[in-house]
């Protein structure tokens, strides 16, 4: 008689004829009462009735009760679950919701409820408004900036954060093209759906095989165009202009003159060894 659940609440219906031994029943129920901490069989014999349900006899929708918790034993192991339904008619059907899945067998023996959850007081979560051990760490300053892992920001950080993106706005892109071939005296015209004229716009010149210098995926950035006098040679800059829906690009019939890594000097880009690239950025606050 180690179980509790062989008990009676009434003190005559506990037959036990000596005091030693009835403290001896006593710890032992109780030592197996706490190793089953959080669940408590209350007798009650299980049959099978579907991989979702079983029965137990008499109406026993006062101790099912729906939201509880549940173990079963079944086909030798503990299985997990909640309560989702209790009906009687003769006898009572218990519907159980288990957990990862499992589905009850006809190898059933045994079912525990857990804590009455109407019983219990579930505790409140702090507010995120000061450090709580175990709980709720606070995020600093330096953990904002640092990105630190497992800390709580309360509103006023969180404010603080949305006031600077605001009156601060960064540029993210909005559009860029793949890497387009040209030839001098080019003007390539792309078009994107935006609907507006973007904050910043860009072109750059990818190097797909060496040249002057320069190495298969080197990048030059260029944002605007130019004119550059040499003796009686002129070279223009690339200019890119742009509206509500088009990018164009022109390229001028002498080439883009750029500074060589190999001297001083300043030759213009041979466009078989390059690729342009179009992109586009906008702030994410509009002005």
């Amino acid at each position: 008689m180690s179980g509790l659940k062989h008990w009676s609440p009434v003190k005559g219906q506990n037959s036990v004829p000596e005091v030693d031994d009835k403290f001896q029943e006593i710890m032992a129920a109780v030592r197996c009462h706490a190793d089953e901490a959080g669940f408590f069989d209350p007798g009650h014999e299980p049959s099978f009735a579907s991989g979702n349900s079983f029965t137990v006899e008499g109406d026993k929708r006062a101790v099912f009760r729906v939201g509880q918790r549940i173990r079963l034993s079944d086909d030798g192991v503990s299985k997990y679950g909640v309560i989702t339904g209790a009906e009687f008619l003769a006898l009572t059907t218990v519907t159980v919701s288990l957990d990862d899945g499992l589905l009850i067998t006809a190898n059933l023996t045994t079912v525990a409820i857990g804590i009455d959850p109407r019983a219990v007081e579930i505790p409140k979560v702090p507010l995120a408004t000061e450090t709580t051990a175990g709980i709720v760490t606070l995020a600093s300053d330096e953990d904002i900036t640092n990105g630190t892992e497992d800390k709580v920001v309360d509103a006023a950080q969180l404010k603080a954060v949305v006031d600077l993106i605001t009156q601060n706005p960064s540029l993210v892109k909005v559009f860029e093209t793949e890497q387009l071939t040209f030839s001098n005296a080019d003007t390539l015209s792309v078009s994107h759906t935006l609907g507006y004229i973007p904050d910043l716009c860009q072109f750059e010149f990818v190097c797909v095989a060496a040249d002057n210098g320069f190495n298969p995926g080197d990048v030059i950035k260029q944002n605007s165009a130019c004119i550059t006098l040499t003796g009686d040679k002129r070279y223009y800059g690339a200019t890119l202009a742009v509206n509500a829906n088009t990018f164009r690009l022109r390229v001028p019939s002498r080439g883009v003159l750029i500074s060589t890594l190999v001297s001083t000097g300043t030759l213009p880009l041979i466009p078989e060894n390059w690729r342009v690239v179009i992109k586009a950025f906008h702030a994410t606050v509009p002005a």
